[in-house]
């Protein structure tokens, strides 16, 4: 994946199409954070509960780990699992934001 370039899936719940996924990967920074922010806050609206996955991370800054928090914070509907490459592990450990995310280290 170009570490310049995002991807943002939404999918619904087959089950229950009340219930949605949100998946990102690649660039997760400053660069791409508007984007990245406003269909976080559109998917929040469309769906009762929404999953959001974090996996395939090839940049992250701490502009993203606020953002999470922010939707986490604001809507209780909101889960988020996330995959975070261990050379991001430092930020996520120094932000002190880690008991927000359920996180799991990858080896790259």
């Amino acid at each position: 994946m170009n570490s310049k370039t995002f991807k943002l899936t939404v999918t619904k719940n087959r089950k229950d199409p009340a219930k949605g996924k949100l998946t990102l990967e690649g660039d997760l920074t400053l660069k791409n954070i508007k984007e990245i922010k406003d269909k976080l806050f559109e998917s929040t609206k469309a769906y009762k509960a929404l999953n959001i996955q974090v996996k395939k991370v090839d940049n992250l800054d701490i502009t993203f780990i606020q953002l999470l928090i922010a939707v986490k914070k604001s809507f209780s509907k909101v889960t988020i699992n996330t995959e975070i490459p261990k050379h991001a592990e430092g930020i996520i450990n120094n932000s002190g934001l880690l008991e927000y995310l359920n996180t799991n280290i990858i080896a790259n």
